[in-house]
């Protein structure tokens, strides 16, 4: 009986094992006869079939990426001698082999520096492009729209994409707009609803204005959930965040939800993810080492769409400088094997001169994870291939205002003048509107605020005071252009102060201690214009707060004292509002440092010390020079009171491996407005046994334990030999009986 029980789990680690290899099947769509159509059309010059595996138990597999030797084309190409770009694309591949694609392209100048521009290949042939989202004028997405991700569900193509109101081009925020064609147009989340002219983020970066801040938005909806991943480039670093919502529900941005960090970002830019279907887990692909002769591409995979692990890169076959790339899917984000998939980037050595290349990607399973094409040479790009088309010969793709996107004047002023033009594909020839103005329908704004002067025109009469939107339509193309009527006699004086997006901050300290929100305002003028203030010292913005429960720096970030909720009195000049902040502090009096715990984030400086978790969850501590070593924790984060704690206790162990009989150690404790030194330090004698001990520290008897606690450093060996070893499982704060 024995024989049989061995040889039938024989058979059965052979066949998982087997389930593993690469089962290929040509797709059941003919993509290669559509191409060779496409040819002939001369609209496409590579082919970028895929083959998908057949599904196989994945078991302990990963997913196994495969780009071909060279095997794409150039979607876009950069016009010849001039600087221009595509990147971040997003691609919906459908069951009759079209394809919709959007991308980040250059937008009208330094008012709207990106826009959103869309193409559509039928299975012969790309359309020419189309810029189908743009900014809002005098808006919170003044500035940009880029960095697209769409997704098409319950009737509509989501578009989620990065905007700013920060001429800086940092502290950006991710927004999403909606349509029922991929062409637009499209009516923008506004906080509550869809459409009208004041766009509000769906998610809303609330931190130090001179950072990245948040965007890079990538769907997939999965069984009536939606995963939104993006960017969140702040004070706790560059990382990918995961969020969901209800996809039935027509106003999901109300029902998302934030599960934390997807992944730690690294040296790798924006996640594009989907779902692969026959493999049941998520895909990610992204960029490592961007915008160098050294870049390449990087796989990661999820089961549960909320942590995600590197799995496989792509080298060999992909070009040198390649960034920001995305993976095509279905209608939902969907990788389906009976549809063609790919890969595409954009790539080329000068910065604002990128082609977008796409290539053909074969998914498999393997039993072993390998990055041996980390090694290898990618591709090289020599002279990077332009379109050498005559701009002239080129249909318009988009229209706009330029620097007039939004147009002030005096309710006296008797007319006011729209400046529209259109653009070719290379942006680099604008045609003044004004001779073509029979073409262009203008419509949307307030009668009561201005006329058009006729039906032809793009003069309008002044009727009274008042803000509008007007929309400019020529050929299909959308653009607006906001109309601000004031008061004769205005000199641009202050009339209001509000916050910025939002009069209520949640600062949760027992999530991320790293969190440091600033106040960000908006102070209004008699002119019609306004502008985020922030910064007391240039812009006279102060603020009245109970300074035991909270702490308002000079740059405006909110540093919590106390849990519960506070009200900070926003000030400048006449005017101001309230703002409530609900302060949420981490419990840290029992600090381990298993992967994930709080406690990682006080970590401090580090001497002579490298250091690593331990398979229980332990901070070990190796000594790379024998003098001095030690590890710090910057407790200022912890906002920690001293009198609320009458002890510390250390767990440590000391292997019996190292070189010296006997050890001691020495922790230093300082408050604020205190000195690192001697007189703010205790010593304890180790126990060297390879057992675990604890070393208690009395406290509450010492003069220099009062105040915030800032700073704990540990010396666990006063003298050592290199590569001696100390164990700490945890440091402890025993409550103070009052």
């Amino acid at each position: 009986m024995k024989k049989y029980i061995i040889l039938l789990l024989s058979l059965l680690l052979m066949f998982s094992s087997l389930s593993c290899k690469d089962k290929k099947k040509e797709n059941d769509f003919d993509y290669k006869e559509s191409y060779t159509e496409a040819k002939e059309n001369e609209s496409i010059t590579e082919d970028i079939i895929a083959a998908p595996d057949e599904y196989a138990d994945p078991g302990n597999c990963y997913i196994n990426v495969s780009i071909n030797e060279d095997n794409g084309y150039d979607l876009y190409k950069a016009p010849a001698g001039l600087p221009g770009y595509r990147y971040g694309p997003s691609f919906i591949v459908y069951e009759d082999g079209s394809i919709d694609a959007w991308f980040a392209s250059g937008g009208s100048g330094l008012e709207q520096w990106d826009w959103i521009a869309y193409k559509h290949y039928d299975g012969k042939s790309w359309s020419e492009e189309k810029c189908v989202l743009q900014p809002t004028p005098n808006s919170f997405d003044h500035y940009s729209c880029c960095d697209p991700g769409v997704i098409y569900t319950n009737g509509y193509y989501y578009l989620g994409y990065t905007s700013t109101l920060n001429e800086n081009q940092g502290d950006n925020n991710l927004f999403v707009a909606r349509s029922k064609n991929p062409d637009g147009p499209y009516e923008k989340w506004n906080g509550s609803g869809w459409g009208g002219n004041s766009p509000m983020p769906i998610v809303y970066f609330s931190e130090d204005q001179s950072l990245w801040g948040i965007g890079e938005a990538s769907f997939v909806e999965l069984d009536g959930t939606l995963y939104l991943y993006y960017t969140n480039d702040g004070s706790s670093g560059r990382s990918t965040m995961i969020a969901t919502a209800d996809a039935t529900d027509e106003n999901w941005p109300l029902t998302l939800e934030t599960k934390g960090v997807a992944l730690e970002n690294g040296d790798c830019d924006a996640l594009d993810v989907k779902y692969v279907d026959e493999y049941e887990r998520f895909l990610a692909v992204a960029s490592e080492q961007r915008l160098t002769d050294n870049s390449f591409l990087s796989f990661y995979e999820s089961r549960d769409g909320i942590t995600f692990t590197k799995v496989d890169v792509c080298k060999r076959n992909v070009y040198e400088y390649c960034h920001n790339p995305g993976i095509s899917g279905s209608e939902n984000g969907h990788i389906l094997k009976d549809r063609p998939a790919f890969i595409a980037y954009a790539y080329g050595p000068e910065w604002g001169v990128w082609n977008t290349r796409m290539q053909s990607i074969e998914l498999s399973l393997t039993d072993n994870l390998s990055f041996l094409e980390n090694s290898s040479k990618n591709l090289k790009v020599g002279e990077l291939p332009r379109d050498t088309r005559d701009s002239y010969s080129l249909d318009y793709v988009g229209i706009s205002g330029q620097s007039k996107c939004v147009i002030t004047a005096p309710v006296t002023q008797q007319y006011v003048i729209l400046r529209l033009a259109a653009c070719k594909l290379f942006h680099d020839q604008w045609t003044d509107l004004h001779n073509l103005r029979t073409e262009v329908e203008l419509y949307g704004y307030d009668e009561s605020i201005i006329k058009r002067t006729g039906e032809s025109s793009l003069m309008f009469e002044v009727i009274g005071v008042g803000e509008t939107m007007v929309t400019a339509e020529f050929r299909g193309h959308l653009t607006y252009v906001y109309v601000i009527i004031h008061e004769e006699g205005a000199t641009g004086k202050m009339v209001a102060l509000k916050p910025l997006a939002y009069d209520m901050y949640v600062l949760d300290r027992s999530t991320d201690l790293n969190y440091l929100p600033q106040i960000k305002s908006m102070a209004v003028y008699d002119d019609g214009s306004w502008e985020m203030v922030w910064d007391p010292n240039t812009q006279g913005i102060f603020y009245n707060y109970d300074k035991e429960a909270i702490e308002v720096d000079k740059s405006g970030h909110i540093i919590p004292k106390k849990a519960g909720t506070h009200i900070i009195t926003v000030c400048c000049g006449e005017y101001s509002y309230d703002l409530s902040v609900n302060v949420i502090l981490p419990d840290l009096s029992l600090m381990t440092f298993e992967k994930g715990a709080l406690s990682h984030e006080l970590f401090g400086q580090l001497n002579n010390t490298e250091t690593e978790i331990g398979e229980d969850g332990e901070l070990v501590c190796v000594a790379t020079v024998a003098e001095d070593p030690f590890v710090c924790f910057n407790m200022s984060k912890a906002t920690m009171n001293a009198e609320d704690y009458s002890s510390i206790s250390l767990r440590y162990k000391l292997p019996m491996t190292n070189a010296l009989p006997s050890y001691s150690a020495q922790i230093f404790f300082k408050c604020k407005g205190q000195e690192l030194s001697e007189t703010t330090s205790q010593r304890v004698t180790l126990v060297s046994d390879g057992e675990y001990h604890t070393a208690t520290f009395e406290l509450d008897d010492k003069d220099y334990w009062t105040g915030e606690v800032e700073l704990i450093r540990v010396d666990y060996f006063d003298s050592c030999q290199e590569q001696d070893v100390f164990y700490m499982e945890s440091l402890e704060f025993t409550k103070a009986i009052n």
